[in-house]
């Protein structure tokens, strides 16, 4: 994502409300959540189980890649000096 993207989001971000059923956030321009509005009290249990282990699979990958910066900018330290 270039910055020219970054400042694009951040101009033109709308209001949004936190969904009190599945809890993802929606924008202000629906009357209800898009994310939960069709689906049963079972299937919005499902929905957040996936959500969670989407979350989880998401910070396992950022660890992994910081250690893998840390590993590289070190092993690139050692050959510079």
């Amino acid at each position: 994502m270039g910055l020219g993207l970054l400042f694009y989001n951040i101009l033109n971000k709308r209001p949004s409300i936190r969904c009190k059923r599945c809890g993802l956030r929606y924008t202000i321009d629906y009357q209800e959540c898009p994310h939960c509005s069709g689906l049963s009290d079972k299937d919005v249990v499902h929905l957040k189980r996936v959500i969670r282990r989407d979350r989880r699979a998401s910070k396992k990958i950022g660890k992994v890649m910081l250690t893998a910066a840390a590993v590289l900018i070190s092993v690139l330290l050692l050959v510079i000096m």
